[in-house]
């Protein structure tokens, strides 16, 4: 026989939890930059982890941001909150990454564009059947669309 509780013996403990009711100490573990705060309490999970769960700010709902640091914190992928310097400096090269982003896919385009004499200045329609697909007499270049 194995040491392992019953599946009763656990559903016993379970109810027996629910009917002894104690109110839970909760304490503030942190806050984050989007204005979320982040709670810790004595209540122990199924997996034997203290409890951890956070508060959005003002009436927001569930579809709020949260910085990965901290979900990850909730999910308990780390064992410590993370710091404030350590989610600024994170938020700052995801800021940096955007940016690179973003004047690599210009540069992509204007090397895309290049040959049809647009230059950089100009605006660039990303579109790429605007303009180098071939237009005949009698064609429809919007389907469905009728000519006035």
């Amino acid at each position: 026989m194995s040491n392992r509780p019953g599946l009763f013996s656990i559903i016993w403990q379970q109810l027996t939890k629910i009917i002894k009711y104690q109110p839970t100490k909760e304490k503030i573990v942190g806050k984050d930059i989007y204005g979320n705060i982040f709670y810790e309490n004595d209540k122990v999970n199924f997996r034997g982890q203290l409890s951890r769960y956070h508060c959005p700010p003002g009436n927001s709902d569930i579809l709020n941001k949260i910085s990965p640091e901290w979900d990850a914190w909730l999910r308990y992928r780390r064992k410590d909150p993370p710091s404030e310097a350590e989610v600024l400096k994170n938020l700052k090269i995801s800021e940096m990454k955007k940016m690179n982003a973003d004047n690599k896919q210009k540069e992509q385009l204007n090397k895309k564009y290049s040959f049809m004499g647009k230059s950089s200045g100009e605006n660039i329609v990303t579109n790429e059947f605007n303009e180098s697909f071939p237009k005949h007499k009698g064609m429809e270049t919007v389907p469905g669309a009728e000519k006035k």
